[in-house]
């Protein structure tokens, strides 16, 4: 059903302190021992083949802007797999315009079907599938045709794939055991030579349980308080990747883009798309 290939796996980082285990799935999740960093904030995750096709892996980490090692580590160097540098240029430079805000996961990497994904929301109160289909569909209205994904609520323990593809597209919370994770997104897709990735095939979700991030789930973006942190956000950007889009560059200029490589607490500005997201996934599109 599906051509498995490449792993391309990102995450979204803040400096707030950590977790308790969610009930669906496995009662934590890790980045693959095999991780090493290629570039700050960008891990190889090896080599594998799967029905005869060669898979290969990268992890994408974000971190908070009040971290100093979080700045570094998102200032990806242009022409890295996820980083600033992408067809769009990422607001690096001289730009000064805001629509340049954008990179991909790799250039070309897209979905060219549709898409179906389950849900199992166990361990965050108030995340619903009105939620998730919400906040796809944000960046489904800027493409043309519609990248067409939708979701099914379940009980059953979910797994993130992080070696091999089983067929679907999963999301699900848990407890991540790297320090300050807020949630990883796992793309796969296929591949050809030089840093070109092809059609994305599938794609999984996981984001971090712990009730001491004090997320803010209310479909009301005004009703955050201080010290929360705006799920719709976070998700609103981990939809993102699942579409293809990367990080922006860690300039002033991106900083109002939902793809900026950090986010803030009592920030839900991120729910909706930026100059630099829509021009990024349309053109992607």
């Amino acid at each position: 059903m599906f051509r498995r290939v490449v792993i391309v796996l990102f995450a979204l980082i803040v400096g707030v302190p950590g977790l308790t285990a969610a009930a669906s799935g496995p009662s934590s999740f890790s980045l693959p021992d095999q991780a090493s960093e290629i570039a700050p904030g960008v891990f190889f995750l090896g080599h594998a083949v799967q029905d005869g096709v060669a898979l290969v892996g990268y992890a994408y980490a974000r971190y908070a802007t009040t971290d100093e090692r979080g700045r570094r580590a998102n200032a990806k160097p242009p022409g890295t797999p996820g980083g600033g540098g992408g067809n769009g240029g990422g607001g690096g430079g001289e730009e000064t315009d805001p629509a340049t805000c954008y990179s991909y996961i790799a250039n070309g990497a897209k979905w060219t079907t549709a898409e179906t994904y389950l849900l199992n929301p166990t361990g965050i109160d108030g995340v619903d599938l009105i939620g998730t289909n919400t906040a796809f569909g944000t960046w489904e209205a800027e493409v043309t045709p519609d990248i067409v994904v939708s979701g099914s609520q379940t009980t059953a323990a979910l797994v993130a794939d992080t070696s091999s593809t089983d067929g679907a597209n999963e999301i699900y919370f848990a407890s991540i055991t790297q320090e300050n994770v807020l949630g990883y997104t796992i793309v796969w897709s296929t591949r050809s030579r030089g840093p070109f990735l092809g059609g994305i095939v599938e794609a999984d979700m996981v984001i971090d349980s712990d009730a001491e991030w004090s997320w803010y789930t209310g479909e009301d973006a005004g009703g955050i308080a201080t010290g929360q942190i705006d799920f719709w956000s976070v998700f609103t950007h981990e939809a993102g990747h699942w579409v293809g889009m990367g990080h922006t560059d860690t300039t002033d200029l991106c900083l109002d883009q939902t793809m900026y490589p950090s986010i803030n607490s009592y920030d839900s500005s991120k729910r909706a798309l930026g100059v630099g997201d829509i021009a990024g996934v349309s053109s992607l599109y």
